[in-house]
């Protein structure tokens, strides 16, 4: 049990998040500091570089133990950053990513793990079952997803939503919405009063009792007696209420079929998401990394599940049906995304321009687990580097990457296996892909496509979304 603690301290309190180099002022840190801070073994903060794993290098403490560190608690709200911006040369971004046309001017572009399939069939389109790392649950595809909401005057109320869902791998549409659904934005519901009864000892202070002959004197004394109190007040046990465009509920029923969606509120006390994603195996650690991260996401950034069923799936690219054994039978699409407003490129290049490296850290979903995710940017150089842990069972998917910053998003040049988390047999191959949200890069959204080999045979194959928030920030600079 310590040993796995020190490792998901190693993997996910990432970096720097509990030591001094991130706590010395209120306004701003000094990238000098670094050298005197150790990250993890003997390797110090100053020798992460693009050239290199830094910190990651020395991954995991030694038996006697390591880093004591609570997940929950370097999740940032993601809404604020502390740091104001540098200026900087607005530079156009050197090869950006090809623009799919699943997603148009104004819409909530993101990422989806989904299933596909008919009615007592097998699936459609889905990862490879028969490496399906859940046994007998099933593997979910990944997709480019686009989401369209429509609210009055972009206040709380009713509305429209729809969301399209395309190929990673060639931007076709694979379903969509049908008509846009009737949508209730902001709104929620708050957990209800609870009263109960406890018996408990009350002093009855000296006093006369009875009347007459009968009046007798009774001495101080302690008295068991029941009464009634509030176990949980208003909203103590939930607290769905949240007027965010990104927190929505939005269903459709016509003749060609039904579905819905919804958008979590990031309420921290909200329990919406948790009643939506399966629990963590991570239960003993008493976290819900993904779920979390829902909580603590930027404002601007949607997460959420979604369903349609359609009677004859019709494909939007060339208005063909697929060929099923009867127009009646019915195709189900669903998942879940991750969406939302990307990040101004003017922002990020002040970033780029202050020599800034931020922190994030949240979890991964693959449909029916969650992970632990740690992100480190490195804006200057337009670099970035991360680690996802998935557990400690034979199918964990356990491994890291390194990439490039393109605009405003990240994509993967190389996924490697953490060797302090797996035999030398063991090997990944994939890709990680995704989009800094909101107007200060508070929260980053993707999805990754990632298989592990043992001694070159393919044994599990996963796609998931992942959701990480900035914890911490720092520049080479005063600012």
């Amino acid at each position: 049990m310590t040993n796995n603690r020190t490792i998901i301290a190693a993997c996910v309190a990432a970096l720097l998040a509990s030591t001094p180099v991130f706590a010395k002022d209120s306004s701003h840190f000094h990238e000098a500091d670094w050298s005197k801070v150790k990250s993890y073994g003997n390797v110090s903060v100053s020798q992460d570089s693009v050239e290199s794993w830094g910190a990651w290098t020395d991954f995991v403490e030694p038996a006697a133990g390591g880093p004591i560190v609570n997940p929950i608690q370097l999740l940032g709200a993601g809404s604020v950053d502390r740091y104001r911006n540098i200026p900087g040369t607005v530079t156009p971004p050197v090869n950006p990513p090809v623009d799919t046309g699943v997603c148009g001017a104004g819409d909530w572009c993101g990422y989806s793990v989904f299933t596909q399939s008919g009615e007592n069939s097998r699936s459609r389109y889905n990862s490879d079952d028969d490496h399906g790392h859940h046994g007998s649950k099933k593997g979910y595809s990944g997709g480019l997803f686009a989401l369209t909401l429509t609210a009055p005057d972009g206040s709380p109320g009713e509305g429209t939503a729809s969301w399209r869902l395309a190929s990673p791998e060639t931007g076709s549409e694979l379903a969509n919405s049908g008509s846009p659904m009737w949508a209730n934005f902001g709104g929620g519901d708050l957990s209800p009063e609870v009263w109960d009864t406890r018996t408990v000892k009350q002093w009855v202070a000296a006093h006369w009792e009875g009347q007459g002959r009968n009046r007798r004197w009774v001495s101080g004394h302690f008295e068991r007696v029941t009464e009634t109190y509030l176990k949980f007040s208003e909203g103590e046990q939930w607290n769905n209420t949240d007027n965010g465009l990104a927190h929505f509920m939005a269903s459709d029923k016509s003749e060609d079929g039904y579905g819905f969606m919804k958008g979590f509120s990031d309420n921290l006390k909200a329990n919406e998401a948790t009643n939506a994603i399966d629990r963590t195996p991570f239960d003993w650690l008493g976290d819900r990394p993904f779920t979390d991260a829902i909580k603590a996401k930027d404002s601007q950034v949607a997460v959420g599940e979604y369903s349609r069923t359609v009677w004859a799936y019709t494909n939007g690219q060339d208005s063909e049906r697929y060929p099923y054994e009867s127009e009646s039978t019915p195709t189900t699409t669903r998942g879940f995304y991750v969406a939302g407003l990307s990040t101004p490129q003017a922002y990020l290049d002040a970033q780029k321009a202050g020599d800034v490296v931020a922190l994030y850290s949240g979890g991964s979903f693959d449909g029916n687990s969650q992970g632990h995710v740690a992100i480190l940017v490195n804006f200057k150089p337009a670099t970035w580097s991360g680690v996802w842990y998935g557990g400690d069972n034979k199918n964990a998917m356990n491994f890291m990457a390194t990439g490039d910053v393109v605009g405003a998003k990240i994509t993967s040049n190389a996924v490697a296996s953490i060797p302090e988390l797996n035999s030398s047999r063991v090997s990944y191959a994939g890709s990680v892909q995704g989009t800094f949200y909101g107007q200060q890069a508070a929260t980053i959204g993707g999805l990754t496509n990632v298989s592990k080999s043992v001694n070159d045979q393919v044994i599990n194959t996963q796609n998931a979304v992942f959701l990480v928030n900035k914890v911490a920030s720092t520049s080479a600079s005063p600012k």
